[in-house]
C-alpha cells in the first residue's frame, strides 16, 4: 500500500510484477482516477467523515464525493469516521469495504464494537 507520498503505482509495479496488489492512499476523487489510470488495484479514500482517533487535518469528504471517486473503476476502501451507524450509507455510496481505527480503539468494549460494524457490513453485503 503506498501513502500519499510514497513511489508513484507504475513504479511500484515496475519494481513488483503483475501479481502484488497495489494500493493507494488518496484524499480526492480525482486522486482516484490518477491512481486508477497508474496502475493501483485499489485505493483508500479518506476522510469520508470527520475521524474519531484523531484531530481532522482536512475536511471530510462526504457520501456525494465517495460515490464519485467509486465510479473510476477502481475497488475503494473508505475511512474516516466510519461506525455501524453509517457502514451501510458507505456502502450504498459504492464503498468495497471499510478501514476503521477511531469507531473500535475509542470504544469502551473494542470486541463489542467490532462484533457491532461487522454485522451492519454484513447487512450492507
Amino acid at each position: 500500500h503506498l501513502g500519499f507520498d510514497a513511489l508513484s503505482p507504475t513504479v511500484a509495479r515496475s519494481l513488483l510484477g503483475d501479481e502484488p496488489l497495489i494500493g493507494v492512499s488518496t484524499h480526492a476523487p480525482d486522486e482516484v482516477d490518477q491512481a486508477a489510470l497508474e496502475g493501483a488495484d485499489y485505493v483508500h479514500l479518506a476522510p469520508i467523515f470527520a475521524p474519531k482517533s484523531k484531530a481532522a487535518t482536512r475536511d471530510a469528504l462526504g457520501l456525494d464525493a465517495l460515490r464519485d471517486a467509486s465510479r473510476h473503476g477502481i475497488p475503494v476502501i473508505a475511512q474516516g469516521g466510519i461506525d455501524e451507524s453509517n457502514t451501510q450509507a458507505v456502502l450504498q455510496a459504492g464503498a468495497a469495504g471499510v478501514a476503521v481505527t477511531g469507531a473500535i480503539l475509542m470504544s469502551d468494549d473494542p470486541g463489542e464494537q467490532t462484533a457491532r460494524l461487522r454485522a451492519a457490513l454484513d447487512e450492507g453485503i
